[in-house]
């Protein structure tokens, strides 16, 4: 049988599982701030046109996917 954690192996796994947690929300917002920059027009514009190819996109990816499912 094996022998219970320690409360300072379970802090150091608590610690370092924050730690990720932090440096990924930062990236998401690094992300979203580069490609969505607040008051300037030097990110990508969404517009019609630009959502109808993502939106066709993503649909043909879903319904590539849901075929390879029903195989």
């Amino acid at each position: 049988m094996r022998e219970p954690l320690t409360k300072k192996i379970k802090w150091c796994y608590a610690l370092g599982q924050f730690g990720w947690s932090i440096l990924s929300g930062i990236v998401i917002v690094w992300l979203v701030w580069f490609y969505f920059p607040p008051g300037n027009d030097l990110g990508i514009r969404l517009t019609g046109a630009t959502a109808a190819v993502l939106g066709a996109a993503a649909l043909l990816i879903f319904l590539r996917f849901k075929e390879e499912d029903e195989v």
